[in-house]
Protein backbone atom coordinates (compact mmCIF):
# COMPACT_ATOMS: atom_id res chain seq x y z
CA UNK A 1 0.00 0.00 0.00
CA UNK A 2 2.70 2.39 1.32
CA UNK A 3 5.41 2.87 -0.58
CA UNK A 4 8.30 0.41 -0.06
CA UNK A 5 12.22 1.18 -0.88
CA UNK A 6 12.12 -1.01 -3.61
CA UNK A 7 9.46 1.72 -5.23
CA UNK A 8 10.57 3.25 -8.95
CA UNK A 9 8.94 6.19 -8.16
CA UNK A 10 11.00 9.53 -7.76
CA UNK A 11 10.13 12.33 -5.59
CA UNK A 12 10.29 15.38 -7.96
CA UNK A 13 8.14 17.72 -9.98
CA UNK A 14 7.66 15.82 -13.82
CA UNK A 15 7.12 19.67 -15.71
CA UNK A 16 6.99 23.13 -14.00
CA UNK A 17 3.93 24.84 -13.92
CA UNK A 18 2.88 28.08 -13.07
CA UNK A 19 3.36 28.03 -9.18
CA UNK A 20 6.53 26.16 -9.41
CA UNK A 21 8.04 29.79 -11.54
CA UNK A 22 6.74 31.81 -8.95
CA UNK A 23 8.42 30.02 -6.29
CA UNK A 24 11.35 29.81 -8.14
CA UNK A 25 11.01 33.60 -8.49
CA UNK A 26 10.60 34.45 -4.80
CA UNK A 27 13.41 31.62 -3.98
CA UNK A 28 15.57 33.68 -6.51
CA UNK A 29 14.13 36.95 -4.38
CA UNK A 30 15.64 35.94 -1.37
CA UNK A 31 12.76 34.17 0.12
CA UNK A 32 13.05 30.93 2.57
CA UNK A 33 11.73 27.82 1.74
CA UNK A 34 9.76 28.55 5.07
CA UNK A 35 8.47 31.47 3.66
CA UNK A 36 7.49 30.03 0.37
CA UNK A 37 5.82 26.95 2.05
CA UNK A 38 3.68 29.29 4.22
CA UNK A 39 2.84 31.62 1.33
CA UNK A 40 1.40 28.69 -0.98
CA UNK A 41 0.14 26.85 1.29
CA UNK A 42 2.27 23.44 1.26
CA UNK A 43 4.55 21.19 3.69
CA UNK A 44 7.97 22.33 4.12
CA UNK A 45 9.22 19.03 3.08
CA UNK A 46 7.02 19.16 -0.17
CA UNK A 47 9.09 22.51 -0.83
CA UNK A 48 12.03 21.08 -0.56
CA UNK A 49 11.32 18.08 -2.80
CA UNK A 50 10.28 20.71 -5.52
CA UNK A 51 13.52 22.73 -4.76
CA UNK A 52 15.92 19.89 -4.95
CA UNK A 53 14.23 18.67 -8.32
CA UNK A 54 16.67 19.17 -11.52
CA UNK A 55 13.89 21.22 -13.62
CA UNK A 56 13.55 23.16 -10.45
CA UNK A 57 17.14 23.98 -10.13
CA UNK A 58 17.31 24.77 -13.75
CA UNK A 59 14.82 27.09 -13.97
CA UNK A 60 16.53 29.12 -10.88
CA UNK A 61 19.58 28.92 -12.36
CA UNK A 62 18.19 30.87 -15.52
CA UNK A 63 16.50 33.39 -13.32
CA UNK A 64 19.68 34.55 -11.52
CA UNK A 65 21.38 34.54 -14.80
CA UNK A 66 18.19 37.29 -15.88
CA UNK A 67 18.46 38.55 -12.86
CA UNK A 68 22.74 39.14 -12.83
CA UNK A 69 21.37 40.45 -16.45
CA UNK A 70 19.20 43.06 -15.38
CA UNK A 71 21.68 44.39 -12.89
CA UNK A 72 24.57 44.79 -15.52
CA UNK A 73 21.82 46.60 -17.47
CA UNK A 74 20.57 48.44 -15.08
CA UNK A 75 24.14 49.77 -13.59
CA UNK A 76 24.65 50.79 -17.70
CA UNK A 77 21.99 52.43 -17.70
CA UNK A 78 22.81 54.40 -14.45
CA UNK A 79 25.87 55.62 -16.63
CA UNK A 80 24.05 57.10 -19.22
CA UNK A 81 23.82 60.60 -17.82
CA UNK A 82 27.07 60.74 -17.58
CA UNK A 83 27.62 59.57 -20.97
CA UNK A 84 25.75 61.94 -22.15
CA UNK A 85 27.37 64.66 -20.07
CA UNK A 86 31.14 63.50 -21.41
CA UNK A 87 29.93 64.05 -24.85
CA UNK A 88 28.09 67.85 -24.12
CA UNK A 89 31.18 68.46 -22.55
CA UNK A 90 33.28 67.37 -25.58
CA UNK A 91 31.38 69.15 -27.91
CA UNK A 92 32.90 72.48 -26.43
CA UNK A 93 36.64 71.69 -25.94
CA UNK A 94 39.28 72.72 -28.70
CA UNK A 95 40.91 69.53 -28.20
CA UNK A 96 37.94 67.02 -27.49
CA UNK A 97 39.44 63.62 -25.63
CA UNK A 98 38.46 60.81 -28.30
CA UNK A 99 39.05 58.08 -25.40
CA UNK A 100 36.43 59.50 -23.27
CA UNK A 101 33.80 60.70 -26.25
CA UNK A 102 34.62 56.82 -27.99
CA UNK A 103 33.56 55.35 -24.52
CA UNK A 104 30.72 57.42 -24.40
CA UNK A 105 29.35 56.52 -27.55
CA UNK A 106 29.60 52.99 -27.24
CA UNK A 107 28.00 52.97 -23.68
CA UNK A 108 25.29 54.55 -24.82
CA UNK A 109 24.78 52.49 -28.42
CA UNK A 110 24.79 49.31 -25.52
CA UNK A 111 22.14 50.61 -23.90
CA UNK A 112 20.15 51.61 -26.47
CA UNK A 113 20.50 55.15 -28.25
CA UNK A 114 22.17 54.08 -31.41
CA UNK A 115 23.55 56.25 -34.24
CA UNK A 116 20.80 58.60 -36.03
CA UNK A 117 17.53 57.42 -37.27
CA UNK A 118 18.23 53.70 -36.21
CA UNK A 119 14.41 52.46 -35.56
CA UNK A 120 14.09 49.19 -33.50
CA UNK A 121 11.30 47.54 -33.00
CA UNK A 122 9.85 46.31 -29.73
CA UNK A 123 6.51 44.94 -30.08
CA UNK A 124 4.45 46.81 -32.23
CA UNK A 125 6.35 49.87 -30.76
CA UNK A 126 8.90 51.92 -32.71
CA UNK A 127 11.51 54.29 -31.50
CA UNK A 128 13.46 56.12 -33.35
CA UNK A 129 17.07 57.17 -31.90
CA UNK A 130 18.87 60.08 -32.14
CA UNK A 131 22.86 61.10 -31.24
CA UNK A 132 22.09 63.54 -28.12
CA UNK A 133 24.39 66.47 -28.78
CA UNK A 134 24.02 70.10 -28.60
CA UNK A 135 22.90 71.71 -32.06
CA UNK A 136 25.65 74.45 -33.08
CA UNK A 137 25.20 77.55 -31.48
CA UNK A 138 22.48 75.78 -29.05
CA UNK A 139 23.11 77.22 -24.96
CA UNK A 140 24.77 74.61 -23.31
CA UNK A 141 22.68 74.47 -20.19
CA UNK A 142 19.84 74.33 -22.58
CA UNK A 143 21.16 71.35 -24.36
CA UNK A 144 21.79 69.28 -21.19
CA UNK A 145 17.99 70.06 -20.54
CA UNK A 146 16.45 68.92 -23.72
CA UNK A 147 18.93 65.94 -23.51
CA UNK A 148 17.88 64.67 -20.04
CA UNK A 149 14.08 65.11 -20.81
CA UNK A 150 14.71 63.38 -24.30
CA UNK A 151 16.69 60.89 -22.23
CA UNK A 152 14.70 60.07 -19.62
CA UNK A 153 11.74 59.51 -21.59
CA UNK A 154 13.14 57.01 -23.98
CA UNK A 155 15.12 55.60 -20.76
CA UNK A 156 12.21 54.17 -19.20
CA UNK A 157 10.33 53.19 -21.66
CA UNK A 158 13.05 51.26 -23.70
CA UNK A 159 13.88 49.78 -20.13
CA UNK A 160 10.29 47.93 -19.05
CA UNK A 161 9.68 46.88 -22.51
CA UNK A 162 12.99 45.39 -23.39
CA UNK A 163 12.20 43.45 -19.60
CA UNK A 164 8.94 42.51 -20.38
CA UNK A 165 10.30 40.95 -23.76
CA UNK A 166 12.91 39.11 -22.15
CA UNK A 167 10.85 37.71 -19.66
CA UNK A 168 8.00 36.38 -22.81
CA UNK A 169 10.88 35.22 -24.75
CA UNK A 170 12.07 33.58 -21.42
CA UNK A 171 8.69 32.32 -20.53
CA UNK A 172 8.09 31.10 -24.69
CA UNK A 173 11.60 29.32 -24.05
CA UNK A 174 10.77 27.09 -20.90
CA UNK A 175 7.23 26.03 -22.62
CA UNK A 176 9.11 25.20 -25.84
CA UNK A 177 11.77 22.95 -23.72
CA UNK A 178 8.23 21.70 -21.70
CA UNK A 179 6.57 20.80 -24.60
CA UNK A 180 9.67 18.57 -25.53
Amino acid sequence: MGRTPTDDRVDTIESLRPHHRAMARSLTAGNTPMDIAKRYGFTPAHITKIINSPLFKAEQQRLEILTEKVLIDSELLSLQPRAVEVIAEEMFQDVPSARRTDTAFKLLDRTGYHPKNEQKGIDNRRYTFVNLAPMPGENPEEAEKRIKIIRDVVASEMKQDAIEAEFRDLDREAETQEQA
